[in-house]
């Protein structure tokens, strides 16, 4: 795991982010960075340095994804509604102001109206 600030416009470059971790890590300076993350390459402001976590492992999606599922499903304030064994046959979209929108979502059990939905996942 790599990670460092975002830009800052005065001094136009990227630090490494301060934060607390468990994770045993060192900080990376210059091209040690791009060596680790090729990617930075192709930033137009590179970090100047960076920390890198080099125990971390990738996260588990799965458990992600059922925490945030749990959470949804047990704080009544969400507002959440979960449609189970459901298939998306088709989504209807319109055009409002600069973007377009969801309305309808058609599925194996008939079509759900979406209009007022504030995020649809």
């Amino acid at each position: 795991s790599l990670s460092y600030d975002v830009v800052d416009a005065k001094k136009k470059a990227a630090n490494p982010t301060h934060g607390n971790t468990l994770e045993p890590s060192k900080q990376l300076e210059g091209e040690d960075i791009t060596s680790v993350e090729p990617s930075v390459i192709n930033q137009e402001q590179k970090p100047t340095s960076a920390k890198f976590e080099f125990e971390t492992c990738a996260a588990s999606s799965e458990r992600f994804t059922e925490e945030l599922a749990d959470r949804c499903k047990n704080d009544p304030k969400l507002d959440v509604n979960f449609l189970y064994n459901t298939r998306v046959k088709a989504v209807s979209t319109a055009q409002e102001s600069e973007r377009r929108k969801v309305t309808q979502i058609q599925t194996n059990k008939g079509v759900i109206d979406v209009k007022d939905a504030q995020v649809l996942v």
